[in-house]
């Protein structure tokens, strides 16, 4: 396979692109595994097994297709460190949490006043269990 060289510009953008393509493609073939719902979602099954099979094949040549872009185009993996990726993915449940406090969502109207103590308390309850993590 022939290599092209691109700018270092587009290299980052391509790259980056292509980064998201591929947790993009795994996000969805495990919506396609998945056998249990989770807490705040539902996953309603309305996909036969014979399309299932034709989307994760889709998938399969989508992943050996970005495999040779990433040759072809000579572009470096995005490297995580789990302890960095795990650390930012806190800060961001951290932040959400801190965003939904009943002070917080008076933005969306006036939160109930006999409830926002327990409320509170139970957002601080989550606060502290992913000061766990």
């Amino acid at each position: 396979m022939k290599k092209i060289n691109l700018s270092s510009n587009h290299k980052r953008s391509v790259s980056s692109s292509i980064y998201l393509i591929e947790q993009l493609t795994d996000e969805i073939e495990s919506a396609l595994e998945r056998t249990d719902d989770g807490i705040m979602m539902k996953l309603t099954k309305d996909i036969p097994e014979e399309k299932k099979k034709s989307v994760v094949d889709a998938l399969k040549e989508i992943r050996v297709s970005l495999a040779k872009m990433a040759e072809k185009y000579q572009l470096a993996k995005h490297e995580i460190v789990q302890s960095q990726y795990v650390s930012a993915r806190k800060a961001k449940i951290w932040e959400i949490l801190n965003d939904t406090t009943s002070r917080r969502l008076k933005g969306f109207g006036d939160f109930p006043e006999e409830y926002a103590g327990e409320f509170d308390d139970d957002i601080g309850n989550l606060i502290r269990l992913v000061e766990n993590i």
